[in-house]
């Protein structure tokens, strides 16, 4: 097995094991990411492997993006010899996988690019295309959504014996206009998304299941 700085690989009864170790709260970023794919694009070629399991070490699965030393994940450069590759590039390469994926998760699992490669697979299955940017478009949705939206549909929700939801109710649709507003933006931008090949039913059913508990 090959030895990666951020992951541990394993293979067990054709099941590959693919653990994160960067914990407490593993923190993602563009080295992460490529080594997870690289492991990924092994067990492809790996006949004796028929299904891989994500796992990570530490009190949560994946905290987010490591924002602190994040290189630009907009370009592919070079710094002082060291390759830096684009981000949604390498997370492409995960969604290529052509092996089932089960996510073994345990603690909190939060961050744009978490929901959008655990989403891929629904996508891929419905509409044979991935969207590369959801990173992007996540970080301007949310904090709408987490700050305007829900709390005023709570609101309005509290003031409905009232019969004065609508005070609430008309800044929660500006909400979710702007939401609506962001997603259209973000799927035009050039080569905002990939066509892959539809994933099959049974691959979307195993995707599906849920993932045992891992420490």
């Amino acid at each position: 097995m090959t030895v990666y700085a951020d992951i541990a690989t394993d293979l067990t009864d054709h099941v590959g094991l693919i653990e994160i170790r960067k914990p407490p709260h593993n923190f993602f970023d563009v080295s992460l990411i490529n080594q997870i794919a690289d492991a990924l694009a092994a067990f492809d070629a790996n006949p004796a492997c028929r299904a891989v399991v994500l796992a990570a070490q530490g009190k949560a699965f994946c905290a987010g993006a490591d924002f602190a030393n994040r290189p630009d994940t907009g370009t592919v450069s070079e710094t002082e010899g060291v390759v830096v590759k684009h981000l949604y590039k390498e997370a492409v390469r995960i969604f290529r996988s052509k092996k089932p994926i089960i996510a073994a998760v345990h603690g909190p699992a939060i961050g744009g690019a978490l929901a959008g490669t655990f989403s891929a697979p629904y996508a891929a299955y419905h509409f044979g295309q991935i969207q590369l940017y959801y990173v992007v478009a996540n970080m301007a949705a949310v904090p709408i959504t987490a700050f305007l939206v829900m709390p005023a549909g709570l609101l309005a929700l509290m003031l409905m014996p009232l019969h004065l939801e609508y005070l609430a109710l008309i800044p929660m649709g500006w909400g979710v206009s702007a939401i609506i507003w962001i997603g259209r933006s973000v799927s035009a931008w050039p080569d905002a998304t990939l066509g892959v090949p539809h994933l099959a039913p049974w691959g979307l059913a195993v995707f599906s299941l849920p993932g045992a508990g891992h420490r």
